[in-house]
């Protein structure tokens, strides 16, 4: 596709008669995104000998060519068999900006004119074109349709998204359950090895009368947790006297 860059007060070639997206107009509006801002474009095309104008499906980039709705700078005009369907010398196009505060109904605050050409062409074009018109609402289905298309996904990502954030809480409520736990065991085990740490036992033996079965007796003080074993040991049975 051949680009065009319009210059201003210079006519803008479409082409020869009959051409279909074979040429591409440019128009850059960087200075009137300058001085009011972001807003939208409308461009209305009027071939020589028709009654009135009708609207022309254009699309807006940044410099580098990235889409830009509000801010881009670039307007493109893909000329379409439509608008080549009348040869003519003094066409005319209007670009029009329309801009606003936030939240506030969008005026026309910038507009151009410029004179349009289209060559003669020998002979008959082999399909008739299409009114200029249904270009403009084919163009704004497919935008519709796009659209369409994106609430769909966003809305499936959204689901996604939900079911991530409880698949999330879900895991959250297991790791917090589990730190719990661990903390729990963590206190037990440091319990029991203080207890083992500041372990106190005291043992205490005692004769018990010959022939009486040993004994051991355990008590621990409820304060300091301390052991005492007592042992009861059996005295042995006195022996015989001896020679003198």
């Amino acid at each position: 596709m051949l680009e065009c860059k319009v210059v201003p007060g210079e006519p803008v070639p479409l082409g020869r008669r009959w051409e279909h997206h074979a040429r591409r107009v440019v128009f850059d509006i960087s200075e009137w995104v300058r001085d009011f801002g972001p807003g939208s474009v409308r461009l209305l095309h009027q071939r020589q000998g028709d009654a009135a104008p009708y609207p022309v499906a254009v699309t807006r980039t940044d410099a580098d060519g990235n889409p830009d709705s509000d801010a881009g700078t670039l307007v493109l005009w893909d000329v379409s068999a439509a608008d080549t369907d009348k040869p003519c010398h003094y066409g005319r196009a209007e670009l029009r900006y329309y801009a606003g505060t936030e939240g506030a109904e969008e005026f026309l605050v910038k507009s151009e004119l410029y004179k349009t050409s289209v060559l003669d062409a020998l002979g008959a074009s082999l399909a008739d074109a299409p009114e200029p018109e249904r270009n403009w609402l084919d163009t704004l289905l497919d935008a519709a349709e796009n659209v369409d298309s994106q609430v769909s996904a966003a809305q499936s990502a959204a689901t996604a998204a939900q079911s991530s954030a409880a698949d999330a809480a879900d895991g959250a409520n297991t790791a917090s359950a589990a730190a719990i736990a661990a903390r729990s065991a963590q206190e037990d085990a440091e319990a029991a090895r203080d207890a083992i740490t500041n372990l106190s036992v005291s043992v205490s033996v005692s004769a018990l009368s010959p022939g009486s079965g040993a004994t051991v007796t355990k008590a621990t003080d409820a304060e300091t947790g301390a052991v005492s074993l007592a042992f009861g040991i059996p005295a042995g049975a006195t022996g015989a006297t001896g020679p003198q």
